[in-house]
């Protein structure tokens, strides 16, 4: 399970794991970049063979909006 790791990605880029939300069955896992805080990106965790969790790119624009509304809501501060 991720949780507050840091992982590589195919970039050969450490990223740590920043939040993770869960959102109609998918969770959505937001990294920074270890050594360049602007650099933030977001996977899709999937699980395989039940213990195999694999981070994979978003499937289009609509999902990394979603993903993004959904970081930004959670995060968001009372006034």
């Amino acid at each position: 399970m991720i949780d507050n790791s840091v992982i590589m990605l195919e970039d050969n880029i450490r990223y740590q794991v920043i939040d993770k939300i869960e959102s109609n069955n998918n969770f959505y896992i937001y990294l920074a970049n270890i050594n360049d805080s602007d650099d933030i990106v977001i996977r899709k965790e999937i699980i395989k063979d039940e213990d195999k969790h694999y981070l994979e790119k978003l499937d289009n624009d609509d999902e990394l909006e979603l993903a993004l509304n959904l970081f930004l809501e959670k995060n968001k501060e009372e006034k």
